[in-house]
């Protein structure tokens, strides 16, 4: 689960912006699946798309959740919001 819930049920969702780095960048882009996608200063990809282990938590109550680096939006509904298993190894 991405998100992060409380107790009561209320889960909190983040919005992020697209990275400056170009290479992160595209591999947004391309994470996302998207024709003819515009991208604004103003563009957000919600935290519902993120690993939680690509998400830092706030050191504080009033903190913003931020992105660690190099995070790419990972869980998509084509995926159905899910993470492909890891292949085996040669081994197995």
């Amino acid at each position: 689960n991405t998100q992060s819930c409380e107790a009561g049920g209320r889960c909190v969702l983040s919005f992020f912006t697209f990275p400056s780095d170009e290479e992160i960048r595209r591999k947004w882009i391309v994470a996302i699946r998207r024709k003819k996608f515009a991208i604004t200063p103003h563009t957000r990809v919600c935290s519902r798309h993120f690993k939680a282990e690509d998400i830092r938590e706030p050191a504080s109550e009033r903190g913003r959740r931020l992105l660690k680096k190099g995070a790419v939006p990972a869980l998509f509904a084509w995926n159905n919001f899910s993470l492909p298993p890891p292949r085996p190894g040669a081994w197995e």
